[in-house]
């Protein structure tokens, strides 16, 4: 088996969930070095985070349920977020992650649908904080799945807090404090009343830290730990103090009288632990390992005698550990956790680390009849998140069979290059000068009607000539051509000279569609491809402010539309008759997260496969080949759709959007294809820096450095 529990959840999500987890979020066990039952007693711990890690791969799964499958148990639990979040019985490891899951729905926090394995290489019931492990890995999961970032300190208290409710263990704060902010090389001093961390080296070559796991099973909702508790609450209240951390053995011994003998020997530990804790910090920042290890074999005394947490086993552990002795390479040694079980822990010099794992492992099973696990491990870092999609990766575009190159990261470098300045925010409703409005002379010296809504006209200077005769003009085998026929048109969107397509109002968009549908229906009668298409903006191009659009139909099928319908038509052919853009318009409306809007006919993403920025792909939820198919409800539906998106798209810099935009049908005698739209837009960071597909897009393959989640959502934001 993988010892790697990144890698094994990895693996277990690809065969239980057939699919690639989209997130990894870890985070570790711990070790209290000394300092143990003080938390809840607002005094002070000592633990640090060690390399055993509680690991979840996940991914969404387009649902407002969660499926949550553990690879120790083999069990998978279904959470369903529309319903209130219940727990299950007492001792269930649910529970914990069910605790998390209902502290984020509780702040607000919006959460969609995920499947999740959880691996794990913190051994369960050994003290080492496997709970807090789990319960901090779910919150950091989850500021992915929400897309919240989560103040650390809530974020701890809300996984305590889960502990409480959901795990009926009144836990302190340490565990879950130091999985979820541990850091490398250092220990941590905390303050638990007021939350104040220290840390402190611990990073010395010549020492480690051994855990010594009795693989007697240690459960904290079972192991007396709330009984002590009280134990500690009825001496402090006995002593008028709010918690023992101002307490003294003096004052305790003046009211032990009034009593019960547990809460006086409970009391006492407490108050020598809280000392033991601040002398051993010292102990730390000197290197003053020797007294470090002789307070940690005080503080088991205390455990063992006082506290009454210990058991046979812990005891072994730690005698053998204190027969060794220093000579041997041990600084000191204590149980650690909840007791009753679980853990040993010895400081120990790293030089003799292998030969003293082989001597206390055969002197505990000769001792106990168990068999011991011992391992050291090094002070680590805290909970943390791998979103796998935030590292380079390609992506494949299933229209075109050609991939994209996302660099996430890239985000962050600073711009240096061009910037473009910003067209005039302002036009005239009608400008005398411009050879598109109403009633005036084009290039070509004719005179445009009055036209008061939509006008269509043959370009003046268009790119196809309708005479043309189709034939072979290849000169070479190298040296290839052919000549074709056509014919350009333009659309006027509206006569006046100020409103892009994104200003008019739903009527007026409906009417520009209804004028797509009447031209792709006219000329498809006589050419083989009719593409209808806008360039917006001086950036794309596009002469004219005056906002119009193109329809260039010509006696070929063009390239890239020849490509996108060859995709699509393998792609039917192997899944049964199927479309290929109705399932992805189905599948993107289940995930959401590349959704910018959507209604009962269309959505608009930003596809998965996207290679500008700000990138759309505009899609029916029906099986339609052409325009001219459109409903009028459906005509109605894009109207309103086009409008709130291209009212997004200009929000998002407050600039009128450039981009080029355009409609796919699908020709006659084709099968397997559906109608869709591109949007194509060349903005980048601002209004004044766009994308330049240039060096490694032209030589070897497209690349995009936001990726289509982040541009979707910033869309989302944007909307009016």
């Amino acid at each position: 088996m993988n010892p790697d529990p990144a890698s094994r959840a990895t693996e277990s999500f690809r065969s239980h969930f057939g699919r690639a987890p989209r997130w990894l979020a870890s985070a570790p066990g711990r070790v209290n070095l000394i300092g143990e039952f003080t938390d809840f007693n607002d005094g002070f711990v000592l633990p640090m985070a060690i390399e055993r890690r509680t690991v979840i791969a996940a991914a969404p799964n387009g649902t407002d349920k969660v499926a949550l499958h553990s690879e120790a148990t083999g069990e998978t639990v279904t959470v369903d977020l529309s319903a209130p979040v219940q727990p299950e019985a007492k001792g269930r490891w649910s529970n914990y992650l069910k605790g998390v899951l209902a502290g984020f729905l509780e702040r607000g926090h919006p959460l969609t649908g995920f499947d999740a394995v959880i691996s794990s290489s913190v051994p369960i019931g050994a003290g080492l904080s496997s709970s807090a492990a789990l319960e901090t890995a779910t919150a950091s999961l989850l500021e992915l799945v929400s897309g919240v970032e989560l103040d650390p300190i809530d974020k701890i208290l809300l996984c305590q807090k889960a502990e409480h409710r959901y795990a009926g263990v009144p836990c302190g704060i340490m565990d879950q404090f130091i999985s979820a902010t541990g850091r490398a090389g250092e220990a941590l001093l905390l303050d638990c009343r007021s939350l104040q961390p220290t840390w402190l080296p611990l990073a010395d070559p010549s020492i480690a830290v051994l855990v010594i796991n009795t693989n007697v099973k240690h459960e904290l909702s079972s192991s007396g730990y709330a009984d002590r508790r009280k134990s500690c609450e009825r001496a402090a209240e006995a002593l008028g103090l709010s918690s023992l951390r101002e307490a003294s053995l003096e004052k305790l011994n003046a009211v032990a009288a009034s009593l019960d003998e547990m809460s006086v020997r409970c009391a006492r530990h407490v108050i020598g632990e809280i000392d033991r804790t601040l002398r051993a910090a010292e102990c730390m920042r000197r290197s003053d390992w020797g007294e470090l290890g002789r307070l940690m074999y005080e503080s088991h005394a205390s455990l063992r005698d006082d506290y009454q947490v210990s058991c046979d086993e812990l005891n072994a552990a730690v005698d053998i550990a204190r027969g060794i002795g220093r000579q041997g390479g041990v600084f000191g040694c204590r149980m650690t956790g909840g007791g009753f079980g679980g853990c040993a822990v010895a400081l120990i010099e790293a030089a003799a680390q292998d030969a003293l794992i082989r001597e206390i492992s055969v002197a505990y099973q000769a001792r106990t009849g168990r068999e011991g696990t011992l391992f050291v491990s090094r002070a680590a870092e805290g909970a943390k998140t791998v979103p796998l999609l935030d590292q380079p990766h390609r992506r494949c575009n299933l229209l075109t069979g050609e991939w994209v190159f996302v660099s996430p990261h890239r985000n962050r470098r600073p711009w240096q290059g061009r910037v473009e300045a910003t067209a005039a925010a302002s036009r005239p409703e009608y400008d005398p000068q411009c050879y598109l409005c109403p009633g005036n002379v084009r290039a070509n010296g004719e005179h445009n009607p009055p036209y008061g809504s939509t006008y269509v006209f043959t370009n003046d200077f268009p790119a196809f000539l309708p005479d043309t005769v189709p034939q072979d003009a290849s000169e070479h085998p190298l040296l290839q051509a052919q000549l074709h026929a056509g014919t350009c048109r333009v659309v006027c969107f509206s006569p006046r000279h100020d409103l892009t397509l994104a200003q008019l109002p739903a009527a007026q968009i409906r009417a520009v569609i209804d004028t797509w549908a009447e031209q792709v229906t006219e000329l498809g009668q006589r050419w083989r491809w009719v593409q209808v298409f806008e360039n917006k903006g001086e950036l794309m191009g596009c002469s004219n402010p005056h906002p119009h659009g193109q329809i260039w139909a010509s006696d070929f099928i063009p390239t890239q539309v020849a490509k996108e319908l060859t995709q699509q038509e393998q792609w039917s052919a192997a899944n049964v008759g199927k479309l290929l853009l109705v399932e992805y318009a189905a599948l993107e409306s289940r995930a959401g997260e590349r959704v910018i809007v959507e209604n009962a006919d269309w959505i608009a993403v930003v596809p998965w496969w996207a290679v500008w920025p700000f990138e759309t792909l505009l899609l029916p939820r029906r099986a339609v080949r052409n325009l001219p198919e459109l409903l009028p409800a459906e005509r109605n539906s894009l109207a309103d759709l086009l409008g709130h998106l291209l009212k997004a798209y200009d929000r998002l810099f407050e600039v009128s959007f450039p981009y080029s935009f355009g409609w796919h049908g699908v020709p006659t005698g084709t099968r397997g294809a559906q109608l869709h739209a591109h949007f194509y837009p060349p903005l980048l960071r601002s209004a004044a820096v766009r994308k330049f597909m240039v060096g490694y897009e032209m030589l070897a393959e497209s690349q995009r450095d936001l990726t289509p989640e982040q541009a979707a959502q910033r869309l989302r934001q944007a909307l009016p």
